[in-house]
């Protein structure tokens, strides 16, 4: 695998829960970023494990 270095960065996923958020993620970390996953899912954002943190996040509404 390509290995970006990331190290001292921090990035934030949508979706980084599950799917290809949750292999983008996953890629981060192993390049050493500190991630925060914004998933609808609590506890699938928080057992992705290693320096990411998991934070539900709901729209309660949409307005343009």
């Amino acid at each position: 695998m390509n290995k970006i270095d990331l190290n001292g960065r921090c990035a934030v996923v949508t979706g980084g829960a599950q799917g290809f958020g949750r292999a983008i993620t996953e890629r981060f970390i192993a390049s050493g970023a500190k991630v925060a996953i914004w998933d609808h899912d609590q506890q699938l954002a928080g057992a992705v494990g290693g320096p990411a943190v998991g934070v539900c996040v709901t729209c309660a509404s949409w307005s343009i």
